[in-house]
């Protein structure tokens, strides 16, 4: 079996090929597993290298880079129902979760958890936004004094651009 995912120093590993190996080494340990005994199963699956066992984190952080984005996989597959955080750090496969066989099916948790995210972030913009407004009962200005008025304000920025 070919290699699903590839630790390196730079770039960004393949994370559904990571969710996929997690929900296979879930399923060889029995279902239920601590992180530990879950990383090290993937490893173990996976045949990932001492190399890049040993790859950290930049910009002085210090995880180990194969841990940090195990724990990405286990987070989308629990977004997506597929696992759940049964206990601190013990995960269980739920019922979807054990129906996953292939990568498509992985893919498809990927991806809608990352449109979810991307509303999420959209709603978070759009709340930040509102906020700035004034509250309404309070006059609307723009740059040039109140709106409908002729203020000394206005003549002021007026006399500016002549």
């Amino acid at each position: 079996m070919s290699r699903r995912f590839v630790i390196d120093k730079e770039s960004l590993p393949d994370l559904p090929g990571m969710m996929l190996v997690t929900v296979e080494a879930l399923k060889a340990i029995g279902g239920s597993g601590t992180i530990q005994e879950l990383d090290e199963k993937v490893i173990e699956l996976e045949g990932v290298s001492e190399a890049e066992q040993s790859y950290a984190m930049v910009n002085n952080d210090t995880r180990l880079r194969i841990n940090y984005y195990l724990a990405w996989a286990r987070t989308f597959l629990r977004r997506g129902g597929a696992l759940e955080n049964s206990a601190r750090g013990v995960w269980s496969l739920t019922e979807t979760g054990a129906a996953i066989s292939s990568y498509e099916q992985v893919q498809i948790i990927y991806d809608r958890v990352n449109q979810e995210e991307r509303e999420r972030a959209r709603l978070r913009r759009l709340a930040a936004r509102q906020k700035s407004k004034p509250q309404d009962g309070i006059e609307q200005t723009s740059d040039d004094g109140p709106v409908g008025e002729e203020t000394g304000g206005r003549r002021f920025w007026q006399c500016l651009a002549i």
